[in-house]
């Protein structure tokens, strides 16, 4: 059978893709993928995941013709479509998605045009959505106990508000009161739960926007799922001894810092500029050096002239961003030098002159 050819999209039509599934949980990799207007389209969530390598991968049917997809999407879409996935804080609720935009599948790759088009659209995407759901991979032992430990700290009856108290660090004993004879528990099954935070996908520049733009986020791993203030809830409470002792229990990757640092400051009305967005996240891994820059534009406040080209050759891009801006009075911070390497740059240390130095 001849593989799934994708439909074009009308360039200026605002039009996305949304893959519909089927109403048969339990049953074959099979789904539809439908046109709609962005404005106009059906609920959908979006999922938030790392592509992982080219090799292997798996075989679907869309729009009943075989069609590749990498393996680590293909995981997903089997424990959603066969496994089931539960939703520990969630009263045992299964995870049924209806209409689902990935980009591996929604955006025909093979086109560079498209891909430019339509990730220019990818913040109002991952905006739009009524959740944004995170694939962390597949379960393993570590993943099973973490999960189970933050569902169960979440899941304690009671909140506490910093207004009921008269100054924050009494807040804080009520707190660490609270969750105390929970802190054994972290503490004994600590290098499960740091080897769940530091899972690839925590290190991925693509999942900054579509972490930070989310109204709402579910994270997944394996056939269990956890909800955003489950995880809120383990970050706070693991916290709580280094205000009396100057020491946390859980080891946490800048990059995760970073992001929930990210999310609230949007929450809060922070607006946020290119330059600051590259010294923040450039470092994170994306397979496509021009995606160090595409992959924060979504974030950014203001009008920024970059056209999202997948044709422009990366130094090139690198090139006319720090040349049209007032980004050049960076150029001796070290993540600017490194973002410059990853992308192709060369030019005559230790003063780059950005007319003459850059080489084709």
């Amino acid at each position: 059978m001849d593989p799934f050819q994708y439909e074009p999209l009308q360039p200026n039509g605002n039009q996305i893709r949304l893959l519909c599934f089927s109403d048969d949980p339990g049953g074959q990799l099979s789904y539809t993928l439908k046109t709609f207007k962005l404005d106009e389209c059906p609920p959908y969530e979006a999922l938030s995941y790392t592509w992982g390598p080219a090799l292997p991968t798996k075989i679907i049917s869309l729009n009943e013709r075989p069609h590749e997809v990498r393996e680590n999407l293909g995981d997903f879409l089997d424990c959603v479509t066969r496994t089931g996935i539960t939703i520990l804080d969630g009263d045992g609720m299964l995870l049924r998605p209806t209409y689902l935009w990935v980009d591996q599948i929604c955006i025909d790759q093979s086109s560079n045009g498209e891909k430019s088009h339509q990730v220019e659209r990818m913040g109002e995407i991952y905006k739009q959505a009524q959740r944004v759901i995170v694939w962390l991979g597949c379960d393993d032992q570590d993943s099973d106990t973490a999960m189970r430990l933050i569902a169960d700290i979440s899941l304690i009856q009671g909140r506490i508000h910093r207004e009921d108290f008269p100054n924050y660090l009494t807040f804080l004993a009520a707190s660490f009161n609270k969750y105390k004879d929970d802190l054994p528990r972290l503490l004994a099954d600590r290098q499960s739960l740091e080897n769940f935070l530091h899972r690839p996908y925590w290190s991925r520049l693509w999942i900054v926007q579509e972490f930070v733009l989310a109204q709402d986020l579910l994270l997944v791993c394996g056939s269990h799922a956890l909800m955003l203030t489950s995880l809120t809830t383990f970050i706070w409470v693991s916290g709580l001894p280094s205000w009396f002792s100057g020491h946390s229990i859980i080891t946490f990757p800048s990059s995760v810092y970073s992001l929930f640092e990210a999310r609230r400051g949007r929450k809060a009305g922070v607006k946020f500029s290119l330059p600051n967005l590259l010294r923040d996240f450039s470092a994170m891994e994306c397979e496509n050096p021009r995606d160090k820059v595409y992959g924060l534009l979504g974030l950014c406040d203001g009008n920024v002239q970059i056209d999202i080209d997948y044709d422009k050759p990366s130094d090139e891009l690198f090139r006319d961003l720090f040349l049209t801006s007032n980004y050049i009075k960076c150029y001796s911070e070290g993540w600017f030098l490194q973002l410059a390497e990853e992308m192709g740059v060369k030019w005559n240390l230790p003063k780059p002159r950005w007319s003459t130095n850059f080489n084709e």
